[in-house]
């Protein structure tokens, strides 16, 4: 990456434009040797940068000369660079790191080198193997690695930057900043475990929280008092055969996102009052099933939809076969209050196409 962003020549004078200030901390640079000059003379960059893992670097010579840059980079794993790099950080305000240290804890599957962390340290997770239950400040996932919480719980007191394939196990990831955000970097974090936030918690999602599904017992769970600024992806398992069809009774439990978001490419869904229809809303205060004025609607939380799924011989609906589908929008963190109709459930009802057994 050496140059990569460089905004002079060889003699120092400014030849391009000087203004970047991109954020950049999503980056994995895992396996970058060469950062010399990487941003000289980029007058406007002030990005955080302190999520990225710099513990292959060997050349740091004049990174930040000439620019702004503010920021605290305390925590950089610099153990390959035993002493400041030349005009490193020339005319700027950085905190730098400790050369020739490395401030992280990094599990390697069988110990935490370093010690074991506690809500003031940076983790780095360079194994899929599942650790003790532990609390860290930051936690990072290295390239080709889970956070494996089978059995334990993992509570992040700062940010998770995932480099590596999110997390595995059913365990629990608890997010707690004391009143505070904390937020998701890096790479799309999926995971069929518990994410909570505590109270007083905001979770940033970068739109990069997945809530898996890859089997009717195996599912993402988002619970706790916090919020949730963004939007994650929520996958639900439908146990479908290799031939048939059926109706599935669903609740989306996030706002904003289209409900033809739920087709998979290539299958039939269709809102239509009549029976062509594929997907229909319960009405409590009529008792009947009554159909979106379109696919573009979006999802309403506490809102219950009856949709066909499957393979028959008019083609694939929603999906051809057993797996997930999904949708993005923004979760619903606080109590949804639906008011019921009294219906003694002993009767069907029924609209254009089925019939539906509203006991079942």
């Amino acid at each position: 990456m050496s140059r990569m962003f460089f905004a002079g020549d060889e003699l120092g004078w400014f030849l391009v434009d000087p203004t970047f200030n991109k954020p950049l901390s999503g980056w994995d640079v895992s396996s970058v040797t060469n950062f010399a000059e990487m941003f000289f003379a980029r007058f406007d960059f002030n990005q955080d940068l302190s999520s990225w893992d710099v513990s292959s670097a060997t050349n740091m010579d004049r990174m930040f000369s000439y620019t702004i840059m503010l920021q605290d980079l305390s925590s950089w794993c610099v153990t390959n660079i035993a002493t400041a790099p030349t005009d490193f950080d020339l005319l700027t305000g950085i905190n730098p790191p400790i050369w020739g240290t490395c401030p992280r804890i990094i599990w390697d599957g069988t110990t935490w080198q370093g010690g074991t962390p506690t809500a003031t340290d940076f983790a780095m997770i360079n194994s899929s193997v599942a650790p003790a239950s532990f609390t860290a400040e930051n936690v990072t996932i290295n390239k080709s690695h889970t956070l494996n919480t089978t059995g334990i719980t993992v509570t992040v007191t700062g940010d998770l930057i995932n480099h590596g394939n999110g997390m595995s196990g059913h365990g629990n990831l608890v997010f707690d900043n004391n009143s505070d955000s904390t937020e998701i970097k890096g790479k799309p974090f999926n995971t069929e475990g518990v994410v909570e936030i505590t109270s007083g918690t905001t979770l940033k999602s970068n739109n990069k929280l997945v809530l898996g599904a890859s089997s009717k017992n195996s599912y993402g769970q988002l619970v706790g008092d916090g919020t949730v600024s963004g939007n994650a992806e929520v996958h639900q398992y439908l146990g479908l055969g290799s031939t048939g069809a059926r109706w599935y009774d669903i609740a989306p439990n996030v706002s904003g996102a289209p409900l033809q978001d739920y087709n998979q490419a290539g299958s039939i869904m269709a809102a239509s009052n009549s029976g062509q229809g594929t997907i229909w809303i319960w009405d409590a205060a009529t008792a009947t099933y009554v159909p979106p004025s379109s696919l573009a609607d979006t999802t309403i939380p506490g809102q219950g939809y009856s949709v066909y799924a499957g393979t028959n011989s008019f083609g694939s609906f929603l999906r051809p076969n057993a797996g997930s589908i999904f949708i993005s929008g923004k979760p619903q963190m606080t109590d949804v209050v639906v008011p019921l109709a009294y219906n003694n459930g002993q009767n069907s009802t029924s609209f254009p196409g089925a019939t539906l057994s509203q006991s079942q």
